[in-house]
This record gives C-alpha cells, sequence and structure tokens, in this order.
C-alpha cells in the first residue's frame, strides 16, 4: 500500500500540473483548448483520488480543507464527466488548486521523512 506522504506527492504534482497548464493562459482560451480543458480535469481527477485514500488522521492535519468535497469533485467529474461546468473548472484550476499546494506543502512538512530500504 502506498503511503501517506506518496499521496500527498500525487496532489501536489496534479496541483503543480494545473498550474503549469493554465498559466498565462485567460478564461476564453481555457474554456476553447478541448485538451487544454482535459487535461486540467484529468488532473482534478487524480487530486481527488489521492484525497480519497488518505486516511482521517492525516486529513486531520488540516480540518480547513473540504477533502469530503474534493472526493464529491472526482465522483462528479469522472461520472458526469459532459455535463461539468467550464467556469468552475477554471475557479478550481486557478485559485482552488493553489490554496491546496500550499497546505499540501505544509502538510508534507509536518510528516516525518519515510525511512529507506
Amino acid at each position: 500500500m502506498r503511503r501517506d506522504r506518496l499521496f500527498l506527492f500525487d496532489i501536489r504534482d496534479a496541483c503543480e500540473k494545473v498550474a503549469r497548464y493554465t498559466e498565462g493562459r485567460s478564461y476564453e482560451e481555457f474554456s476553447s483548448d478541448e485538451v487544454l480543458f482535459d487535461a486540467v480535469i484529468r488532473n482534478i481527477q487524480n487530486i481527488g483520488e489521492a484525497v480519497r485514500c488518505l486516511p482521517p488522521e492525516t486529513r486531520s492535519l488540516r480540518t480547513d480543507i473540504e477533502w469530503n468535497r474534493i472526493v464529491g469533485l472526482r465522483h462528479l467529474l469522472v461520472h458526469h464527466y459532459f455535463g461539468v461546468d467550464e467556469e468552475i473548472v477554471w475557479d478550481l484550476a486557478r485559485n482552488r488548486c493553489p490554496e491546496l499546494l500550499a497546505a499540501v506543502l505544509e502538510m508534507l512538512a509536518m510528516l516525518p521523512d519515510e525511512p529507506t530500504a
């Protein structure tokens, strides 16, 4: 089983990709670029899946994060993809992912390093 740190690394990596993909882009560019939109959606799904795997004790390090809503969003994106609002995804990409990234980096700093085998 993957350890908590690895799930946090997955969240970090996906947030960083979303930031790179949307950096310097306008909402109009984002909403008209099918590949960009799909890439952002995929990484938000990855974030939700990694959050789903985080145990409650790790989530409790940051009680201000709405962990259950992140997982719920993942389910929505996977199962109702064609009904996704582009403006909501844009807001998530540009505002919520950076907030989550900052929180995850703080959490990683709180967790002890894993011993190497």
